[in-house]
């Protein structure tokens, strides 16, 4: 009977053995590096980065900018802005791929680096992803060099660590696209930066026919961008900042006591759903980014704000 306890017990040993052998060597391999770490700056560090565009901003040339068509034709282009969560952004891929529309999703770095799968699913969609500032963050080009190089760069590390791929555009809400700014977006390694003439805010479509009527207001060539949450004021991210987080932690589909009356999370999706509809009830389609047209401003005047046309500035047309 002694015997048969020893070899009991030395089989529970081997098996207690064999499943810590796999949780801590051969799980790991499978997993993703960030999945169970708290303090996500050390995973995705940019400091060299940082120091790396720092050094190409004295002789960076301004990005080109992606702007509206001003040829008439009835077709726009669309962007998100903002990650959603996981189970919003599962919806609103379905949705683009049964409306069979190409979406540009500009997200936070900080999003991407706690939503891995969501950046998966983005990534197994096709749909292009692209740099929207390390939290979401307005009026980027008041940051100090240093502070807009990091948000920038943290974004562009955080994505091609998730993806293998930098991404090649650059949005950031109502933002002015000034010199400086466009330069540092070179510097960073982005290819062009996005101006979006009409912002849809979320929450402000309630029916098929609101949306009906926003869309009837659209003008043709319009790059459309819809706003999955509400963007981080710099100042208030310069009171609480800790690890360039703003002081509180506007995930787009997160609620927060500020956003106690906030639409639910499903909202977007519907919400967006309507806008498709109602795009192709009135015969516009929507055309991918990259055949928007590409200018350079000399100078550089464009912002963004909600809604805002196109301003008459000195402008060439990149061929």
């Amino acid at each position: 009977m002694s015997h048969k306890w020893g070899w009991g017990l030395l089989l529970v040993f081997l098996a207690a053995a064999g499943v810590t052998f796999y949780l801590f060597y051969e799980l790991p391999e499978t997993a993703h590096p960030a999945a169970d770490i708290t303090d996500l700056s050390g995973l995705y560090s940019s400091e060299k980065e940082i120091a790396a565009a720092r050094q190409e901003l004295a002789t960076a040339e301004p990005a080109q900018v992606i702007t509206a068509d001003s040829s008439g034709s009835r077709q726009i282009a669309l962007v998100l802005d903002g990650l959603p969560d996981r189970s919003t952004t599962a919806r609103l891929l379905d949705l683009f791929q049964t409306h069979q529309v190409p979406v540009v999703f500009f997200v936070e770095g900080q999003n991407a680096a706690e939503q891995p799968e969501t950046i998966k699913l983005l990534q197994e969609s096709g749909q292009e992803i692209g740099n929207f500032t390390f939290v979401g963050i307005a009026a980027v080009q008041n940051l100090p060099q240093e502070e807009l190089l990091g948000q920038l760069c943290r974004t562009q590390k955080v994505l091609e660590t998730l993806t293998g791929q930098a991404p090649s555009l650059f949005r950031a809400p109502r933002t002015r696209f000034t010199e400086a700014l466009l330069k540092a977006v070179t510097a960073a390694g982005i290819d062009k930066a996005v101006y979006a003439n009409v912002v849809l805010p979320r929450g402000q479509l309630h029916s098929p026919a609101d949306a009906a009527a926003f869309v009837s207001t659209i003008p043709a060539g319009s790059i459309v961008a819809i706003a999955a949450g509400d963007p981080v004021d710099v100042k208030k991210m310069e009171e609480g900042k800790t690890d360039d987080r703003p002081a509180i932690d506007k995930q787009p589909t997160i609620q927060t006591d500020e956003s106690a009356g906030a639409q639910p999370t499903d909202s977007l999706a519907e919400e967006t759903e309507w806008l498709l509809s109602a795009l192709e009830q009135q015969g516009i389609s929507v055309r991918s980014l990259s055949a928007a047209r590409s200018i350079r401003l000399l100078p550089a005047v464009l912002t963004t704000p909600l809604n805002e046309t196109l301003p008459g500035q000195e402008a060439a047309q990149h061929e």
